[in-house]
């Protein structure tokens, strides 16, 4: 079957030509009479699909205009059950930071929970009760905040609360964390250790 663009533009062009194209012009007839349609039909409906898609585009075109006018980082913290959680931090210091700081912490908690059987909300809500908790007895110290928790040395005693799951990946990476030098130290010593066996190796072959 022919497409209604096609036909409708096709009936366009044939009208007012010259007398010679009578004969397109009735087999364009036959051929819609054969759908149950005539010219005037097609056309009419053609134009009304392409009103449809004028108004789509149009509609398409303030939407991203709309989303490109917003600043979806406030919107999607504004939104954020995990957000309004951390914001509860009893030193008050979390709802002070910049948002590259604070999506640290929610990063932080979305690891913690996706390997855990809890959910990001109570990853966050444990972090903030644990905060809570130190606050109550020393409000100055830096485990009475929530960040203590999710990106410092407290950490381990989140994971432990959550029943963290330890993956082969995730203890080399806390290894690499609180021995930085040690790790820096082995990693040289390996690839150097490396590179000289090779190297011997290589020598050894081209004798």
């Amino acid at each position: 079957n022919l497409s209604g663009a096609f036909l409708a533009e096709l009936t366009r062009h044939l009208q007012g030509q010259n007398p010679n194209f009578a004969f397109a012009n009735s087999w364009l007839v036959h051929r819609l009479a054969d759908q149950v349609l005539t010219i005037e039909q097609v056309v009419h409906t053609e134009g009304q699909a392409q009103a449809v898609d004028q108004v789509s585009i149009g509609n398409s075109i303030n939407s991203l205009r709309f989303l490109n006018s917003n600043d979806w980082r406030l919107f999607i913290e504004k939104h954020s059950l995990v957000e309004r959680t951390l914001t509860g931090d009893p030193s008050h210091i979390y709802a002070q930071m910049d948002f590259a700081t604070r999506n640290r912490y929610r990063r932080a908690v979305e690891g913690i929970a996706r390997r855990s059987k809890f959910t990001e909300y109570d990853v966050a809500l444990k972090a903030v009760q644990l905060a809570e908790n130190h606050a109550s007895d020393n409000p100055e110290d830096r485990a009475a905040h929530v960040g203590y928790y999710l990106i410092d040395h407290g950490r381990p005693v989140l994971e432990c609360l959550v029943e963290m799951r330890l993956t082969p990946a995730v203890m080399l990476d806390k290894l690499r964390r609180r021995f930085p030098l040690i790790c820096y130290l082995s990693s040289m010593t390996f690839f150097i250790l490396a590179a000289t066996i090779l190297f011997f190796a290589a020598a050894h072959y081209s004798v």
